[in-house]
């Protein structure tokens, strides 16, 4: 996928420095840098390895890496078929409303049908106002159900407590 101003394509382990930044400045936006604590070797293993978790798409003008799409593939026990979660979508702001995230999620979208995806699904903060772009794409808002994290903190205090039989 490409345009006169940008292309799409699939992340090369030469660009893990500049998913790393990118993933970086989303992290700060979402007040969540204290997170983003994988190293390069992590990003090289987890995203380009023979086991890897997760796929990359870049968007590139120039050969600069301007915006990024994270997802990956997960299966549900005791359904035949094949989800997706978008993870990440950020481009650089002085490249928004340029067709970029729209373009970076088409690709997603055209890499999960190649793959038999039923849906995508991802997460976006209910002040964030990128819910009316991916509404605007077609995603949908699943209203009953919650999001739920528990943080390693929490693992382990469950852990201590015993309470396993």
């Amino acid at each position: 996928m490409s345009s006169d101003r940008f292309h799409i394509r699939p992340a090369a382990v030469a660009d893990i420095a500049a998913l790393r930044r990118l993933k970086d400045e989303l992290l700060a936006l979402e007040n969540s840098g204290h997170v983003g604590n994988a190293a390069e070797m992590d990003w090289r293993r987890d995203g380009f390895g023979p086991s890897a978790h997760f796929t990359c798409v870049v968007a590139e003008q120039d050969k600069a890496v301007i915006g990024i799409a994270i997802y990956s593939l997960r299966r549900f026990p005791g359904w035949n078929g094949i989800a997706a979660f978008l993870h990440d979508l950020y481009v650089e702001p002085s490249f928004r409303r340029q067709g970029v995230a729209r373009a970076l999620v088409a690709r997603v979208a055209a890499d999960c049908l190649t793959c038999g995806v039923s849906f995508i699904e991802l997460d976006v903060h209910a002040k964030n106002s990128a819910r009316l772009f991916y509404a605007r794409l077609g995603f949908e808002q699943v209203t009953d159900c919650a999001t739920y994290v528990a943080p390693a903190r929490a693992l382990g205090a469950l852990v201590e407590s015993r309470e396993m039989v």
